[in-house]
């Protein structure tokens, strides 16, 4: 009721001279006073100058009732705002001297927590916490060197008594680390040895607190030193791979006996942190004892990446087929069916999503057996190789999404939710609604008309079909006196997040070699194109031609295929764990690693001879072995075709 109002600052054409809105809810004034175009800002301590960014942005905003509008950003915010100032070009005006008013403002988000990491002592090589109010899981630890008596986990085991001391592989006069040794790690220009952190998720780090030795403070203690984050967390901790610098430090030469605090603030979560010290010790010339890096406690504060849990779908569908718009999230179509079903238009597979406790899914009735509950039809789910039988009720998604949770409601009314609802069934996942697998099997009936959740956090893999496959209803084994002899549920929820199904690259890649993008709503960083031939050094054909996005360009290999039998006969391979591979191929690097869900050829322009008709996508960590994706045998017959590829696992190279 109570409404905003500027100082008269704006001229009659709305121009100011120098994530919800609602509008003035009081007469018609609304139409002449609220704004038509605004600019959101965030202030930003991270930035080498502090100040404001723009977060989000609106322009040409008109307002034909006095209902709420809301913006989204184009793009997932990942950095923290202290102060947020909402700046407003113009409004629709009309007046002279007319304010700017409107009646509520909200901002959505969350909060993010400051916390210490690890969240309590690490007392082994892997230290797992749990029941803690934040950081649990595990967390490995590794080293490139430490003296045995000063291990790696005293910078760790948050006591300031107790000291990690590396060998001995600095100059003792200047404390520069001599790079000779073998446990040592390269980074960049830099060399030193070095302590490495994974974490059980990822981590947004905004602080680091380095306390020194009580001893060898001035000795010992680092004087330059980076901290750097690896977006690859796997394999071995203490194994070298691509380092991002999150801080670093240079000739820091005013250590004391106390603890320095650092702001890092970084906008990018990693899960596995190392700090390498290049240089050690107070004194650049005619030291002492400066001979190893020794340093008595590490502690890095910051806040773990939230995942937003959603509801699926986003809302009650009203149909079996839906399309939602304008939802916060999940936008896109939604699919309901059903193997079989009791009626076409009272209790269709919709039902089971529409919100409603009250109505249900009712699947044909004597498919189950009436005394038993046991599944006697004829409908079957081939899930990882097995022919399992029973009623099904199905999901299709817009777009793959992990799910952690899924929460199913009986029928109301009478006995019916314990004699028709599902007993021993599965929940099974797929990519293309042909190949299922299994996230989870249950076997418990309901004792009470309830909604009762079941718990997949498991499941780490997404997919945009979800399929329930009931095997038996009821709540015996015997004696359902025929009320077991069908399948009803009132209402299935799925509650996950979205693993967003993009094209890469993001934009045109022009370059053969790197290519750099910026600015974008996705796809950012580092991208590089290689081929293993050309057929001449003409842009038209290179590998860049491949992905620039473009029909009228295209990447053509050397003449190495015989020309009757299109069997390859150069001499290149390429090398994996089941063998090597033989053949020319084109090679995308990204910098942040992709999961892919499917893959998209557009044929060149003489087709008929020279598209592949027999080919394989590999995916590497390091571009030295390689590991097979998907391999196809279907000849190129349309302008442009999709293959499914199911993935599961990250890779950096393809």
């Amino acid at each position: 009721a109570t409404y905003f109002s500027t100082d008269v600052l704006y001229a009659p054409d709305g121009a100011y001279g120098d994530s919800t809105i609602l509008p003035r809810q009081d007469g018609d004034s609304y139409q002449s006073v609220s704004p038509t175009a605004f600019v959101l800002l965030g202030y930003s301590e991270a930035l080498s100058v502090p100040g404001f960014v723009t977060i989000l942005s609106s322009s040409s905003i008109t307002w034909d009732s006095k209902e709420s509008q809301r913006w989204y950003p184009s793009a997932t915010i990942s950095a923290r705002y202290s102060k947020f100032r909402l700046v407003i070009p113009s409004i629709i005006g009309g007046a002279d001297n007319s304010p700017c008013q409107f009646a509520e403002l909200y901002f959505y988000g969350h909060e993010q927590k400051v916390n210490a990491y690890p969240p309590g002592q690490l007392t082994s090589s892997t230290t797992s916490f749990s029941g803690g109010s934040y950081g649990n899981g595990d967390y490995s630890l590794a080293a490139s060197s430490d003296n045995g008596v000063y291990e790696v986990l005293n910078a760790f085991d948050q006591a300031n008594t107790t000291d990690f001391q590396s060998g001995p592989y600095y100059n003792a006069a200047t404390g520069v680390h001599d790079c000779s040794a073998s446990n040592y790690v390269v980074y960049g220009y830099y060399c030193g040895d070095s302590l490495s952190l994974l974490f059980p998720s990822n981590f947004f780090v905004t602080t680091i607190v380095l306390t020194p030795s009580l001893e060898y403070y001035a000795q010992r203690s680092p004087r330059s030193w980076s901290l750097v984050g690896a977006l690859d967390s796997s394999g071995d901790v203490a194994a070298d791979r691509t380092w991002n610098i999150i801080y670093e430090e240079r000739d820091y030469v005013s250590w004391t006996n106390e603890s320095r605090v650092i702001a890092v603030d970084t906008s990018v979560a990693y899960k596995l942190f190392r700090v390498i010290f290049t240089e050690v010790g107070n004194a650049l010339a005619s030291g002492t004892d400066q001979d190893r890096v020794q340093i008595a406690d590490i502690r890095l504060y910051g806040y773990e990446e939230l995942i937003a849990i959603q509801m699926y779908p986003p809302g009650g569908m009203i149909l079996d087929q839906i399309v939602f718009l304008n939802a916060q999230y999940g936008n896109g179509v939604y699919t309901a069916s059903a193997s079989s079903l009791y009626s076409t238009t009272d209790f269709t597979a919709y039902k089971a999503f529409d919100g409603d406790g009250a109505s249900f899914f009712h699947a044909a009735t004597s498919s189950y057996d009436g005394d038993s509950g046991f599944y006697s039809g004829s409908i079957t789910t081939t899930i990882g190789g097995s022919t399992v039988g029973g009623d099904y009720l199905q999901l299709q998604l817009p777009e793959v999404a992990v799910i952690h949770t899924v929460t199913i409601m009986p029928r109301s009314g009478g006995s019916f939710y314990e004699q028709r609802s599902p007993r021993r069934w599965s929940l099974v996942g797929s990519y293309d609604g042909t190949s299922w697998t299994t996230i989870h099997n249950e076997n418990s009936f309901w004792t009470a008309y309830e909604s009762r959740s079941f718990d997949l956090s498991d499941n780490t893999i997404a997919y945009q079909y979800y399929r329930l496959v009931v095997m038996q209803v009821g709540y015996l084994d015997s004696g359902g006196a025929g009320q077991f002899d069908s399948l009803q549920v009132a209402e299935v929820k799925f509650y996950g997040f979205t693993a967003l199904k993009r094209p890469y690259p993001s934009v045109a890649l022009t370059a053969a070699g790197a290519n750099t993008l910026t600015g974008l709503s996705y796809g950012n960083g580092y991208h590089y194109v290689a081929a293993s031939s050309t057929s001449s050094s003409s842009a038209v054909i290179s590998a860049s031609a491949a992905f620039d996005l473009s029909s009228s360009t295209y990447f053509e290999s050397a003449a190495v295929y015989d020309a009757d039998t299109g069997s390859y006969g150069g001499s290149l391979s390429t090398p994996q764990a089941s063998g090597d591979m033989n053949g020319e191929y084109l090679e995308l690097e990204t910098q942040y690693k992709l999961v892919v869900i499917s893959l998209s050829l557009t044929i060149g322009p003489e087709s008929s001879t020279t598209s592949p008709s027999l080919w394989s996508l590999l995916g590497s960590q390091d571009g030295t072995v390689y590991t097979t994706i998907v391999t196809k045998s279907d000849e190129l017959t349309s302008d442009t075709t999709t293959f499914t590829v199911g993935s599961t696992t990250s890779y950096k190279l393809f």
